[in-house]
């Protein structure tokens, strides 16, 4: 499992849970791993509207992989380290270390104007 505890997550925009979009399936929305409870549905998550609900690992992804995707159609291909780093960064299976989210932060900052 890529997941663990602690970790921040969003519905998968591909899940079937997505389109649901009520309180305890929020469109967009972060929430933390907060346990896994066995089958046949084995993630808790806890949302930031205090929610809480269970998904398999296919219905879960990274917080900050739909803003990474944003990002690389902004980035130009003839700026390879951005692109290529994005580009590695959005087919990670691990959670991204601080250090690499402040890279993110930085090239957000300059693709969007900030």
């Amino acid at each position: 499992m890529k997941f663990k505890i602690g970790d921040k997550v969003r519905i998968n925009k591909d899940s079937f849970y997505y389109n649901f979009g009520t309180k305890n399936n929020p469109k967009d929305i972060k929430g933390i791993i907060s346990k896994f409870i066995g089958l046949p549905i084995p993630i808790r998550v806890k949302w930031n509207n205090d929610e809480e609900n269970s998904y398999n690992e296919i219905d879960l992804e990274y917080w900050y992989l739909k803003p990474l995707k944003e990002l690389l159609k902004k980035i130009s291909i003839h700026d390879k380290g951005g692109y290529e780093t994005i580009k590695r960064y959005i087919e990670m299976t691990r959670n991204l270390t601080d250090e690499e989210l402040k890279l993110c932060s930085k090239l957000w900052k300059k693709y969007n104007k900030i």
